[in-house]
């Protein structure tokens, strides 16, 4: 059953922090989105120029039939010119990658997943109030690393299985939230 349906038929004012604590395990919570059938995913780093862009990338590939797929910055900038070029010998269309603030995505925000790692915790501290469920999928920022491009892309590679990882098993239990009890 959708949120909204249950708030038309009790039209009840409720806070975001009791809907986060008492809706997150709602599959499908919030209002629809613009499409009507879609809840938003937000992938969320520092920049929006790696990491969160990696994931972006690959919630479209396996995210885009359950979710609307975004990716924000908490001081965004531009998308990382080796990330571009390793999305793109992925096989990736990056055309239509920039990098974006929370401000320019459209809300509500079903689930916000931070890739921050453990020493910036800058765009944890960033996930607005509204926000239904919030998790921390920690990765290094292959931007920082030192040392050639070639180290970098060894991370990067790393930093996208990880993700491609943590983005399937998401996809498996959001399958599992749509399956009849």
């Amino acid at each position: 059953i959708m949120l909204s349906r249950v708030t038309n038929v009790y039209p009840l004012r409720v806070s975001p922090m009791w809907m986060h604590k008492y809706c997150s395990q709602i599959r499908y919570a919030s209002t629809t989105t613009a499409g009507g059938d879609k809840p938003r995913i937000l992938f969320v780093c520092v920049a929006n120029s790696c990491r969160s862009q990696l994931a972006e990338c690959l919630g479209r590939k396996y995210l885009s039939d359950l979710y609307e797929v975004h990716s924000a910055g908490s001081t965004p900038t531009s998308p990382n010119a080796l990330a571009v070029e390793f999305l793109q010998s992925k096989g990736y269309d990056t055309s239509v990658l920039r990098s974006k603030s929370y401000e320019d995505i459209p809300k509500p925000v079903d689930v916000a997943i931070a890739l921050c790692d453990e020493g910036d915790m800058e765009c944890c501290s960033y996930f607005h109030s509204s926000i239904l469920s919030r998790r921390n999928w920690s990765q290094r920022d292959p931007v920082k690393v030192e040392g050639s491009k070639e180290d970098k892309m060894k991370v990067m590679e790393n930093v996208y299985h990880n993700i491609e990882k943590l983005v399937v098993e998401f996809r498996e239990e959001s399958l599992k939230g749509l399956k009849p009890s």
